[in-house]
């Protein structure tokens, strides 16, 4: 099934200046806090990836980096996709709404198993976010409006 996306320009009609300088300023942490976000999962899965790397840990630890559910030495307590979403729900609960850093979650999880061969075989650099990402919305989960109407 294809994705289709789109890209959605903003326009706040409020009268009230102050009002309108408000929702704009939240539009624009919300971006900055997905840019954070992004990059954080990012960095996360490749470290949690890498980590049996590592040299100088003990073969026990290095043995244990595993989903504890699927395997029983395993010291993970979720999935490789739920963990980007515990580490964000942790650090940035509150700061956007749920709705966002999952969907930020998802996104960053399905561009970083596209592209992870390419990160071992050295090929490409880990993707990094900048401040041109849009906030990313899920059709399914909760629409834009009501989003606004709860937080702002």
């Amino acid at each position: 099934m294809a994705t289709i996306t789109r890209k959605i320009e903003v326009y706040i009609n409020e009268s009230d200046k102050e009002q309108k300088t408000k929702l704009y300023t939240r539009l624009y942490d919300w971006r900055n806090t997905v840019v954070r976000c992004s990059n954080l999962v990012a960095s996360h899965k490749f470290t949690i990836d890498n980590l049996k790397d590592y040299f100088y840990l003990t073969e026990d630890l290095q043995l244990k980096i595993a989903d504890a559910n699927k395997d029983e030495n395993g010291m993970l307590v979720c999935s490789s996709q739920n963990i980007g979403y515990k580490v964000l729900s942790s650090k940035f609960k509150g700061e956007i709404p749920a709705a966002i850093f999952s969907a930020v979650n998802t996104i960053v999880h399905k561009y970083y198993n596209k592209e992870k061969k390419f990160y071992f075989y050295g090929e490409r650099s880990l993707r990094n976010y900048r401040k041109n990402i849009p906030i990313p919305l899920s059709i399914m989960g909760n629409s834009f409006q009501k989003i606004c109407k709860t937080t702002i």
